[in-house]
């Protein structure tokens, strides 16, 4: 399957080094992983990341349930990792799809047998920030009183198949409902948190949104999420006309015709051929900067010169991470890109060069045009830095 990729830089022992490497080297504060297997997040990356300063969830795809503790090991699933320093974990929230589908079917043929088969999930950690991560104090409002500071921080991973296009969009509808529960519950368990910010409950908590969505920027699942609607009518449902009962049940119908959300997301980013997200509410974060592709100029310089990544091991490192035979994802946000105000979430000790950021690691599928790519897959890496407003 990967026959442009020598065999070496496809093996899992080395390949997990080089993930590892690039997490340490961008000293993320948050990071999402979406594809990790339960072993390997048990005996590698939660053990390697807490003696880094993080604390980390994970669960593994619905199937594990029915399997014998040897085949769990191998099940992969959904991971959020968090700088102990900067956040504590409230709560931690599970999201499985074909439960949420056999829940809904409501006589629903198509989602029975389409949707609840998938056993795809998300995975939410309400996160509080420390008093040690505000370097200029703590926030407060007009009042001087304390305005505790919450992340929702949710990633999830759709399903693959092209021909369930209508299943990646209904598992991103009922992710988008389970969140509008969640962030109610934890405004109704926070009175006081929601007496301060004199704003809607929904507004609370600010939600991050980072995931494998397995959909391109032109898809219904992308639609939904940043315009807060989709058609009954999207091609994506494929005309399966038996999910439109059960749909009212997991998104509200505010106009005729179409399923809505009460989010204001908006995408982190935009490219072509991207299938992973982060979405971030337009009204409490503004992006503040962005790391982006490789240039072309350096594919151009490097053109006739592949041998050069066998030559140098920093390179060998690089085509291990970029290389995708076994597949994972990974979104990562650093605390410092928040702004509250005229307050900031700062590392007292910033590297020069190092700047906050949220990033993610998408595939990017070119054509043959310079024989480093046809020898080698590329990641794009996409970073932003975001500011936090009340």
């Amino acid at each position: 399957m990967y026959g442009y990729c020598p065999g070496w830089a496809l093996q899992w022992d080395y390949r997990k080094k080089g993930i590892l490497n690039e997490i340490r080297h961008y000293a993320a504060d948050i990071i999402s992983l979406q594809e990790v297997e339960t072993d390997q997040f048990h005996n590698f990356f939660l053990p390697e990341l807490k003696a880094d300063g993080y604390d980390g969830i994970f669960s593994p795809k619905s199937r594990a349930k029915t399997m014998s503790e040897n085949e769990r090991k191998y099940v992969d699933g959904c991971a959020i990792f968090y700088r102990r320093a900067k956040f504590s974990l409230e709560k931690e929230y599970l999201v499985e799809f074909n439960q949420l589908a056999m829940a809904r079917a409501d006589g629903s043929d198509d989602m029975l047998n389409r949707v609840m088969p998938k056993d795809n999930i998300g995975l939410a950690a309400l996160l509080r920030t420390n008093d040690i991560a505000w370097e200029n104090g703590l926030p407060v409002d007009s009042s001087g009183q304390v305005v505790p500071q919450r992340i929702l921080v949710c990633t999830a991973h759709i399903h693959w198949d092209p021909e369930y296009c209508d299943v990646k969009l209904i598992q991103t509808m009922m992710l988008s409902h389970e969140l509008r529960v969640i962030l109610d519950e934890i405004a109704e368990s926070h009175p006081g948190y929601r007496m301060l910010m004199h704003k809607p409950k929904q507004d609370n908590v600010h939600l991050l949104l980072c995931g494998d969505f397995n959909s391109l920027p032109d898809s219904g699942v992308v639609e939904f999420l940043t315009t807060g609607r989709v058609s009954a009518d999207h091609p994506d449902f494929k005309e399966l006309l038996g999910y439109k009962s059960c749909l009212k049940k997991i998104s509200p119908c505010d106009r005729p015709n179409e399923y809505t959300h009460s989010f204001k997301l908006a995408s982190a980013y935009s490219s072509d051929g991207i299938i992973d997200y982060i979405f971030y509410p337009r009204s409490t974060m503004t992006p503040l900067g962005l790391l982006g592709p490789l240039a072309n100029d350096w594919f151009r310089e490097n053109k006739n010169k592949p041998t050069d990544i066998k030559q140098n091991k920093a390179k060998e490192n690089k085509a291990a991470k970029e290389s995708h035979g076994k597949e994972f994802s990974m979104h990562l946000l650093r605390a410092e890109s928040f702004q509250i105000g005229e307050e900031s979430l700062h590392m007292k000790h910033l590297e020069p060069g190092k700047e906050p950021f949220i990033s993610s690691f998408s595939r990017l599928y070119q054509d043959i045009q310079y024989p480093l790519v046809s020898q080698y897959a590329t990641f794009m890496l996409i970073v932003y830095r975001f500011k936090l407003q009340i």
